[in-house]
């Protein structure tokens, strides 16, 4: 073999060899790196995927806090009490449903019932007070009573000592006197006997609670209890979001329900 032949040989030897290696290298690469490249790359993806979710539900999951505070906060707004009022005697009282909420509340449901002192619920120990007492007569006794104490205040704050020191004073002395406690009657008292009239006209003559409740609007109702009892009063309403509240006269609102419920 001359030395043209062996020369000739060596470079497809040598051909042969890079190409083999060139198909290796690709093989290696297909088989090995660019996998590896795309797992490296999918799990990059993955890793950013669950940081957004994980973002995004921690910002949902600050919002759900928040607007559950928020109705919660209103919710606690909507109250019921019981108010004693010993013109009407010391059995009758005045439970008061008020929404102090920002939006109406549905669904409305006063229960009163009484109790004993261990708290155990008296069968017939409570009913409306328009139902065992005449409300044009207890209406009456309201303004009368209330005029009646407020002349005896004014009487014992008198300088005079009363009305019988009235005789005798000059006519002068005594008009001062009867306009002064006039002034002080329409000034200091009218908005106190009006309020209790209106309470007592509405509380008595109530017969049933309203269903619904606007923002800062009341319902009042009397009731008239047996002795050796305590009245107690619980509200039960559904707020603007749909979630349902129970709440009594002692304590917070409870969630009862929500919209999917």
């Amino acid at each position: 073999m001359t030395g043209l032949e062996i020369a000739v040989a060596v470079v497809t030897i040598v051909g042969y060899v890079a190409t083999a290696i060139g198909v290796i290298v690709a093989l290696f690469a297909a088989l090995v790196i660019e996998p590896k490249r795309a797992r490296t790359d999918r799990d990059q993806r993955d890793d950013l995927a669950r940081e957004d979710r994980e973002r995004y539900e921690a910002q949902m999951a600050t919002l759900l806090r928040a607007e559950k505070d928020r109705i919660a906060a209103q919710a606690r707004k909507v109250i019921v009490g019981i108010d004693t009022n010993r013109l009407l005697g010391e059995d009758v009282f005045f439970v008061r449903a008020v929404n102090h909420s920002t939006a109406p509340i549905g669904e409305v449901s006063v229960r009163v019932h009484a109790v004993d002192s261990d708290g155990n619920e008296v069968a017939d120990g409570c009913e409306q007070a328009n139902r065992s007492l005449g409300a044009d007569v207890n209406v009456s006794k309201i303004v009368a009573d209330v005029l009646s104490e407020t002349m005896a205040k004014q009487m014992r704050k008198s300088p005079m000592g009363g009305i019988g020191a009235m005789g005798g004073l000059q006519g002068f002395q005594q008009q001062h006197l009867q306009n002064q406690m006039r002034g002080t009657i329409q000034s200091t008292l009218g908005p106190p006997l009006q309020s209790v009239v209106n309470d007592a006209l509405q509380g008595l003559l109530t017969d049933e609670w309203r269903s619904t409740l606007s923002p800062s609007q009341m319902a009042i109702m009397g009731y008239h209890k047996t002795a050796g009892v305590r009245l107690a009063a619980e509200i039960s309403f559904t707020d603007e979001a749909g979630y349902r509240w129970v709440r009594d006269d002692r304590g917070v609102p409870r969630q009862v329900g929500g919209p999917d419920a």
